[in-house]
């Protein structure tokens, strides 16, 4: 029974690195963007969202936190693309669709990098294809 136990324990670890793997992608957890996308990002945030959602990322009043565990439960799980997409449709608020894809895959990569995500060896793309294959995961805690 413990084996049984000690089996599932690890499968439910692993399942966001299973789907991850399914249909070519791979988790934000193991780095899919660059430092200079996170420096170029946060010059967006502050000028563009840091009046509604706060200097913390943690929102105001309507604003939804954009760090911290509600927005990884909110956002785990789903495609950088569809965060693009959703980033580029509806804010800023005052003009929405008004962030061109390169401010806004620099924009994802600093939310990423406050959510503890660490960057890695290449650029977030800012196609939409390219960004299909990236799925947004929880940071990877180091171990003791």
């Amino acid at each position: 029974m413990k084996a049984i136990l000690t089996g599932l324990a690890a499968l439910i670890c692993a399942a966001p690195w299973i789907a991850a793997a399914q249909n070519d992608r791979q988790a934000t957890s193991r780095g899919a963007f660059e430092e200079v996308q996170v420096n170029a990002g946060k010059a967006v945030y502050d000028s563009q969202c840091a009046s509604c959602h706060g200097e913390t990322l943690s929102g105001i009043d309507a604003a939804k936190p954009l760090s911290g565990t509600q927005f990884l439960a909110n956002w785990s799980g789903h495609t950088i693309a569809a965060l693009g997409t959703r980033i580029r449709s509806t804010m800023p608020l005052t003009n929405p669709g008004s962030l061109d894809l390169s401010d806004t895959a620099a924009l994802i990569a600093y939310i990423l990098s406050y959510n503890g995500i660490s960057a890695g060896l290449g650029p977030l793309p800012s196609r939409l294809a390219d960004q299909q294959r990236l799925v947004i995961s929880e940071p990877v805690k180091p171990t003791p």
